[in-house]
């Protein structure tokens, strides 16, 4: 019978960006479709908090609110701009859920990834998002 793999490699087999936080927003694990969108290496990311990376400064409101709801035990997903390692922004498609240890206890924040319109070419279009989890292009500066 085959080995299931344990969980940081099971991130490394998802196809959208995993990054994994703890509930002080500092990154823990960046999994290897991480480091392709945003251009960071694993050993760069790990030890950072997300919003020093990831947002953009016209979008980091944005994701320290959604960081906050899923903190409180909510899932959160939309769309936001984010940018890259070069400064490179783009649209993406972001599911925030909780992770909880084996005791139950929310212990952190899995962010999963996509650049959107990649993520649209896909898989068709995306469930729109609330309006105050949406961004349109101009908010890409």
């Amino acid at each position: 019978m085959p080995t299931i793999p344990d969980g940081p490699n099971l991130l490394d087999a998802l196809e959208p960006a995993a990054i994994l936080t703890d509930l002080a927003a500092t990154i823990v694990y960046w999994n290897r479709a991480a480091e392709s969108l945003y251009g960071w290496a694993r050993e760069e990311a790990i030890g950072h908090p997300v919003f020093d990376v990831t947002p953009t400064m016209a979008s980091r409101q944005q994701g320290e609110d959604s960081f906050e709801a899923v903190r409180l035990g909510r899932r959160w997903s939309g769309e936001y701009p984010v940018q890259r390692e070069d400064s490179t922004t783009f649209l993406a498609h972001v599911t925030l859920p909780p992770v909880y240890d084996n005791q139950g206890l929310h212990v952190g924040v899995l962010g999963l990834s996509e650049d959107a319109d990649e993520a649209r070419a896909r898989h068709g279009p995306l469930p729109d998002p609330d309006p105050e989890h949406r961004f349109h292009s101009e908010d890409l500066s």
